[in-house]
C-alpha cells in the first residue's frame, strides 16, 4: 500500500500531489503519518476551529490500514 495527498488546482479539477509515502504492507502496522495543513482541510469553511488553526492535521496510516484490512482478500 501506499497512501498518498494531493492539493486540488484552482481550476476545481486535476491536482498537484503534494506528499507519496513509501509502500508499506497491510499485513504489518505502521507508525507512518501524513500531516496536511490545516487550512488544506478545511479550506472554504468560514472559520477553522481555534484547536487546529496554525497547525497540521496529522493522518494516522495504521488507523487507515486497520480499517481497509479487512476489506482486502489475501493472496494465496
Amino acid at each position: 500500500m501506499r497512501a498518498i495527498w494531493g492539493k486540488r488546482r484552482a481550476q476545481g479539477y486535476n491536482m498537484r500531489i503534494m506528499k507519496v509515502t513509501r509502500r508499506f504492507s497491510l499485513d504489518r502496522p505502521t507508525r507512518m503519518t501524513l500531516a496536511i495543513p490545516a487550512e488544506l482541510i478545511f479550506w472554504g469553511c468560514p472559520v477553522i476551529p481555534l484547536h487546529v488553526a496554525d497547525t497540521q492535521c496529522i493522518l494516522k496510516l495504521e488507523t487507515i490500514r486497520e480499517r481497509i484490512r479487512p476489506l482486502i482478500p489475501r493472496r494465496r
